[in-house]
């Protein structure tokens, strides 16, 4: 099965109950029902889990061209984001803290909520 790409239902289906469980739980913890937002939010496992099995039947040559695949299909948009937002708080005279943008650069986000 390595190298082929087969379409398979239970993953799309898969696919679409996780998507719906994330929605409904933002809207969940909007509404104030945070305890059937926790419950929602294991859609967002069931996408790892979804991840973790189509990589699993993935045969990966390179680690480090697969790394760098990752990198640039993950990582680039995230900055290209960043830079967005910076920008348009520096439009806006929003006050930025090197700190934070450096935290958002090197994927740090939350830091001080685990060491505060």
């Amino acid at each position: 099965m390595a190298g082929t790409s087969q379409f398979n239902t239970s993953v799309s289906l898969s696919r679409v109950i996780g998507m719906v469980m994330i929605v409904l739980c933002h809207i969940a913890t909007a509404l104030g029902l945070s305890a059937v937002g926790q419950l929602l939010q294991s859609g967002v496992q069931l996408f790892l889990f979804i991840s973790g099995y189509l990589y699993s039947n993935k045969r990966i040559e390179s680690g480090k061209r697969w790394l760098y695949q990752r990198f640039c299909r993950v990582c680039i948009p995230c900055y290209l984001w960043i830079i967005l937002v910076c920008c348009a708080g520096i439009f806006a005279n929003a006050t930025l803290s090197g700190g934070s943008v450096t935290a958002y650069l090197l994927n740090l986000q939350g830091y001080h909520y685990i060491f505060a």
